[in-house]
């Protein structure tokens, strides 16, 4: 594994670093009742496993990960998200099928580190990444012109939160993401823009 360089830009500003008294007071915070999901195993092993059966396994279908009907994602968000998984530790393994997978690694290197980027570097720039206010313009126009439409079906949250739709694909992305802590990839567009559409202030 190359040896870590020193970036040749020093970062304008550092996070404060949580007292253990602060982390403390959030872990009491937490909702208890949730319970830990099952089949994601945490620590860097489970993440370096995961990541080695995806290459081994699943890798040659990644061409078919966006139809929820196949095992096809990797499931190495957790890891990554959580740093018990580097996303450049994941490419440089995944390189090594490149022969073999050319084209699912391509695809693979590009959701994994060129999107990954993007999204940083959003979120770094934009003070307003978690809010509308963050959206381009074009698209809170969009929002505020079609705000007033007719819906034809209206929930409350609970009924969200409880996948009691009528729609059963979106009660079943829900389901996943309660039952499992996540929801496939394909699916989560669907999700988010049928909550906008069933609102009745969205």
């Amino acid at each position: 594994f190359p040896a870590l360089q020193k970036h040749p830009q020093a970062p304008k500003m550092f996070p404060a670093v949580p007292s253990l008294q602060e982390a403390l007071k959030a872990i009491d915070a937490c909702d208890m009742t949730v319970k830990p999901v099952p089949e994601f195993v945490p620590g860097e092993l489970a993440g370096s496993h995961r990541l080695q059966t995806f290459l081994d396994t699943k890798l040659r279908l990644y061409d078919k990960r966006n139809d929820p009907n196949v095992d096809a994602l990797s499931g190495l968000g957790p890891y990554i998200h959580f740093g018990q998984l580097g996303a450049q530790r994941a490419v440089m393994e995944a390189q090594k099928y490149r022969q073999k997978h050319s084209a699912a690694i391509q695809s693979f290197v590009e959701e994994l580190f060129i999107r990954r980027e993007l999204s940083d570097n959003f979120c770094y720039y934009q003070p307003h990444y978690d809010s509308l206010k963050g959206a381009a313009q074009w698209a809170q126009d969009t929002l505020k012109v079609h705000e007033k439409d007719p819906r034809e079906y209206l929930y409350t949250l609970a009924q969200f939160e409880s996948g009691s739709t009528h729609d059963d694909l979106w009660n079943a992305a829900q389901k996943q993401l309660v039952v499992h802590a996540k929801m496939h990839g394909f699916l989560r567009m669907y999700w988010a823009k049928k909550i906008l559409e069933w609102s009745p202030n969205a």
